[in-house]
């Protein structure tokens, strides 16, 4: 059994579509969204669920859901006995927490999710985060990182080192932000931004 929210996770609608489905087979439906070895390591540890009797906790798994978006999932897998106490089930309690992620280390999963596609991962970013602006805007990474910077630190020095780049490059980034926004004061959006750090939850 599965229901909604986990069924949406893969891209599917209906339970009928998981059941019979092993962990390779979904890993098939993920495609690049599961990191290499992801399967693997769920079969190992359903294998030794089965072999030790004991219930397994993986906290924090993170992945690209079928919708390209950042999942951030904690799983509880616990063996289920029969009358003679042999293993015959596992039932697996999933919880989600992604939305509970702080905003600035979320983008850093995108970061390393989609390092082999840094602005589709931008985009995804900005569109979970809700940042329509952004994305109409077609900002480049380096000016979202730039804008995250100043969300983060007031001191336009201490935002500058965070991002890696000196003040000036920082002032010109958040420059060319300003403008692709089509925004009077780019300070106004930094605000919006850090807004939406309390809303999203």
């Amino acid at each position: 059994m599965s229901n909604q929210n986990n069924l949406a996770v893969y891209g599917l609608k209906f339970e009928i579509d998981i059941i019979g489905r092993t962990v390779f087979d979904m890993s098939k439906i993920m495609g690049k969204g599961w990191p290499k070895g992801f399967p693997e390591k769920i079969h190992e540890d359903d294998q030794r669920i089965v072999q030790f009797k004991k219930p397994i906790m993986n906290k924090d798994r993170k992945f690209l859901n079928k919708a390209g978006f950042v999942v951030i999932h904690s799983i509880l897998k616990m063996p289920v006995f029969s009358k003679n106490e042999k293993v015959t089930g596992i039932l697996t309690f999933s919880f989600d927490s992604t939305r509970a992620e702080n905003i600035f280390s979320l983008k850093s999963i995108y970061d390393c999710l989609y390092a082999h596609d840094a602005n589709i991962g931008n985009i995804k970013f900005m569109e979970f985060i809700g940042f329509e602006q952004g994305i109409q805007a077609k900002l480049s990474k380096i000016q979202m990182d730039a804008l995250l910077s100043k969300c983060q630190y007031i001191g336009q020095k201490s935002a500058a080192n965070h991002l890696g780049k000196s003040p000036k490059t920082l002032e010109k980034l958040l420059a060319k932000a300003k403008e692709k926004l089509g925004v009077y004061n780019i300070n106004i959006v930094i605000e919006d931004l850090i807004q939406l750090t309390h809303t999203r939850k």
